[in-house]
């Protein structure tokens, strides 16, 4: 019997996926020139960009809601530290513990998005970066059903702002044609 995964998960092999899991693995190529010391990444899913940011940090930790798939992850990658649960709030990691936060494509699933921004405040150790990414509500082509909200660039850096002293938000979009479509 196959399991049913309350969460979005994509697959570079099936082909339906491929243009949805190419837009999330764009963000971990562009992160990894900013991957620096110790490394958390919020919403790791299926380990999409690990190889490209484990090998490149001090430490690496995990955080993600599905066991089967940590407990996998754990196995695969036995040099990271991978922690299964909800979030937020991140109650197993302590303050100022990473240089940098990656959370890829998970913002917009989160019911409580203010706790969210304080935690991955919380856990940086002062000078530490956050990297986030969330689709842009005026460019997504239809309302998606994990999503508890979607954001303007405008409103995610208003509420960013609450929690974090500089706020630099960029885009990440695709060619022509992908803007035409």
């Amino acid at each position: 019997m196959s399991q049913v995964f309350t969460t979005e998960i994509t697959s570079e092999s099936i082909p339906s996926d491929n243009p949805i899991h190419q837009r999330l693995l764009k963000a971990y190529v562009l992160a990894e020139g900013h991957v620096l010391g110790d490394v958390l990444e919020v919403g790791c899913g299926e380990g999409r960009g690990i190889d490209m940011i484990l090998p490149k940090a001090k430490s690496y930790t995990a955080l993600d809601k599905i066991e089967p798939i940590i407990a996998l992850l754990r196995k695969k990658y036995p040099s990271g530290k991978f922690i299964s649960g909800n979030i937020p709030p991140f109650s197993q990691l302590q303050d100022n513990s990473f240089d940098r936060v990656f959370s890829f494509q998970v913002i917009e699933h989160i019911d409580n998005d203010r706790l969210f921004l304080k935690e991955i405040h919380r856990v940086l150790k002062p000078g530490g970066e956050a990297f986030l990414t969330t689709p842009n509500r005026p460019k997504s082509l239809s309302r998606n059903p994990w999503h508890i909200r979607e954001y303007t660039a405008e409103e995610l850096t208003s509420l960013a702002s609450e929690f974090f002293q500089e706020v630099e938000m960029k885009g990440i979009g695709g060619n022509e044609k992908v803007m035409a479509y």
